[in-house]
């Protein structure tokens, strides 16, 4: 089954708008980031915004690729580690995220913006490698 470029491109056009967003909040100082609601609005929504694109793009790449439905996000980014389609350290990086997420989501604790700040300082290097990974497989290489 073929993957559905305009679907990628369409889930890389949102990964970038939050990736704007999200280097304003990566120049700020963690003092100055934490003292402004809007700032940690910012950085929690746009955070999201890319983990969500990322396992969609990973959900269908597994569909397309794989002819498989992940039970997990979690497992979704194994099985293209496990099939060679992205490196074991990018695919850990993304499952980091994707737990990140529903803690952030579903609240099960309260929101450490601290620890907010750091991965968006951590994970946007992971989520670049992802991008350039899903572009050659769409070239085909």
């Amino acid at each position: 089954m073929n993957i559905d470029k305009e679907r990628i491109y369409r889930k890389f056009s949102e990964i970038n708008d939050a990736l704007k967003q999200i280097e304003r909040i990566k120049a700020l100082e963690l003092k100055e980031f934490l003292e402004s609601r809007d700032y940690k609005d910012i950085a929690y929504a746009n955070l999201i915004i890319i983990t969500e694109a990322v396992i969609d793009i990973c959900y269908h790449i597994s569909a397309k690729r794989l002819s498989k439905a992940s039970s997990s996000y979690a497992d979704c980014f194994r099985a293209l580690k496990e099939n060679n389609l992205i490196p074991t350290d990018v695919a850990d990086a993304l499952i980091d995220m994707a737990k990140f997420r529903n803690l952030m989501i579903h609240r099960y604790e309260k929101i450490d913006f601290s620890r907010v700040y750091k991965t968006i300082a951590i994970s946007m290097e992971w989520i670049n490698k992802f991008k350039e990974i899903v572009l050659q497989l769409l070239e085909g290489k």
